[in-house]
């Protein structure tokens, strides 16, 4: 007795979408983990942009006697510099600076939404809180300070008053 089987080839359609489901599933994963480390490593240039451009305000005041107080000095005499690639391009302000009384406050919004700043007394690159109050401020001496405008500060990112420069 002779069986008539036929031989069939190919993937019935279950199975095409199982490896389909699979492929969605792996690229999800991939293009998550892909966002993340772009956003910490945004994040990780603009605070070595802030370390060091605070360092080159430093140098400027030991030279000068006094922290730049124009844009032009910024650009010009201290050459501060970023990694425009990191910095967000949402804001005007994404970029600031102010100084007043013998001291310095310099602010840079990440591409990641976080922000960070460096002062005079800061000791260091500082992140703002991710939740501001009305009472959360960088001081800018005799300035004011930086503002939230809002709780959320990424939908406006900061209030600033005229004493503040941007300098992006």
């Amino acid at each position: 007795m002779m069986l008539n089987k036929k031989s069939q080839t190919g993937f019935t359609i279950v199975e095409l979408l199982i490896v389909v489901v699979v492929i969605a599933i792996l690229a999800a994963i991939t293009i998550v983990s892909y966002n993340g480390i772009q956003n910490r490593a945004n994040d990780a240039s603009v605070q070595a942009d802030l370390r060091s451009n605070g360092q080159a305000i430093e140098q400027y005041y030991v030279l000068n006697n006094t922290y730049p107080s124009t844009v032009t000095h910024l650009r010009d005499s201290v050459k501060l510099k970023i990694n425009k690639d990191a910095v967000s391009t949402v804001f005007e302000n994404s970029a600031i600076y102010c100084s007043a009384d013998g001291k310095f406050s310099l602010a840079l919004l990440s591409k990641s939404g976080k922000g960070y700043y460096y002062s005079h007394n800061s000791g260091g690159v500082k992140e703002f809180p991710s939740v501001w109050s009305n009472s959360s401020t960088v001081l800018c001496p005799a300035a004011g300070g930086i503002v939230a405008s809002d709780t959320n500060y990424l939908v406006t990112w900061l209030r600033v008053n005229s004493n503040w420069l941007t300098w992006l």
